[in-house]
């Protein structure tokens, strides 16, 4: 349909601007102004690659506002996800399970995503561990190290080929947990030994100081990097922006304890769960809720439904359990687990260690845990494991 402001502009146009009508151009900039500009998340270009949005030539108008309008619908249906206490976020579009990687004896391993199959990767030194993709599954990183003091960074393709160091610190418990991505893939976040958090770029480019603390997470929309810091008697949970700057305490606990020594985000970045005598979640204004009054080291799925986390039941026996973040709902997956938890990228299944910390691991099938199976791994596993998300 041809509107009658349509035929005006497109006579202006026709004689140029210096030379058009003035009057029919007047009459059709006030008939555009009384229509009402679109939103910007309207327009798919902005969430959508662009080579997906082109308008190709010969298809009829008809088929092209039918495809918009069903875009609208999505874009409506996202935005809604996203408004703060509503459903939780769903997992990247595409996500789907990759590979497992593991370390053990020094050995980086991976497995097809039902645990099968485990063959040795590549890698840059004698001893590695905690293996870490990226967001896209491209590439990996980990820990390694070849002198007793020293710990070396390496990013590899996701084969394990063509490593490289990309930082270097002393050696450190702290440094057992896996680096951490940002989500846009170009830095790793990490904490040193000397009491700093660091980002350092995947091409080693660059190495940034952000805050002093350790036990770093970053927020899914990459803003935040959220740590814990000691202080006299206290430990803090402290936010910092990515790019570095003023922190600030969003709450604390006890500097003798493992308080906030795992953190996670929530899929929504406003809120990061924590263990403290119990799982908690603390928004950015400081605004704190109980999830659980019991558990420790919890993880957030990748859908932004569940938090699992970890409870000993007695000496060296820890249960698995789950919590629905929008419900509250709690639910024991395996009682044999210990001191990880590691989603799939689509939510479906959890590794943990199996009977206690750093022996087996268990793959644990969210919604069937009776099916969890022990993986065919090697002996003596060192660190934390990962699991890649491929394009489904």
């Amino acid at each position: 349909m041809i509107l009658p402001h349509d035929r005006q502009i497109a006579a202006w146009l026709a004689e140029g601007p210096d030379q058009g009508p003035s009057e029919p151009l007047a009459r059709a900039l006030v008939a555009t102004r009384r229509t009402s500009k679109r939103p910007r998340w309207s327009f798919p270009e902005r969430w959508l690659p662009m080579q997906l949005t082109f308008h190709r030539p010969l298809v009829p108008r008809a088929v092209v506002y039918l495809a918009l309008l069903a875009l609208l619908i999505a874009a409506l249906g996202v935005a809604a996800l996203l408004v703060p206490g509503s459903q939780p976020v769903p997992a990247p579009l595409g996500a789907a399970n990759g590979s497992i990687a593991y370390d053990a004896g020094g050995q980086l391993y991976v497995a097809n995503p039902d645990g099968s199959d485990p063959r040795p990767l590549p890698q840059a030194d004698k001893y590695a561990y905690s293996p870490a993709y990226s967001p896209d599954g491209s590439r990996i990183a980990y820990w390694s190290n070849d002198t007793p003091d020293r710990l070396q960074l390496f990013v590899a393709a996701a084969d394990g080929t063509g490593a490289t160091m990309v930082s270097e610190v002393s050696f450190d418990s702290n440094t057992k947990f896996a680096p951490i991505w940002t989500p846009d893939g170009r830095w790793l976040v990490y904490a040193g030994r000397d009491g700093g958090v660091y980002k350092v770029a995947a091409d080693a480019s660059t190495t940034l100081r952000v805050a002093s603390g350790w036990s770093p997470t970053v927020s899914p929309d990459g803003a935040w990097i959220a740590y814990r810091s000691d202080s006299g008697s206290e430990a803090l949970l402290r936010v910092v922006s990515s790019d570095g700057g003023e922190s600030r305490t969003l709450t604390s606990g006890s500097a003798t304890s493992d308080h906030f020594a795992t953190m996670r985000w929530t899929a929504d970045s406003q809120e990061v769960v924590f263990h403290r005598g119990g799982i908690h979640a603390v928004a950015l204004d400081g605004t704190e809720r109980q999830l659980s009054p019991e558990g420790a080291y919890p993880t957030v799925s990748p859908d932004g439904r569940w938090v699992s986390f970890l409870v000993e039941t007695s000496i060296g026996v820890e249960e698995l359990r789950l919590v629905d973040l929008e419900t509250g709902e709690a639910r024991t997956l395996t009682d044999r687990a210990g001191c990880m938890a590691v989603w799939s990228p689509d939510s479906t299944s959890i590794v943990t260690f199996a009977n206690g910390c750093f022996t087996d691991l268990l793959l644990v099938p969210v919604d069937d845990p009776a099916a969890a199976t022990v993986l065919d791994v090697p002996a003596d596993i060192g660190g934390m494991a990962g699991w890649q998300a491929v394009s489904d």
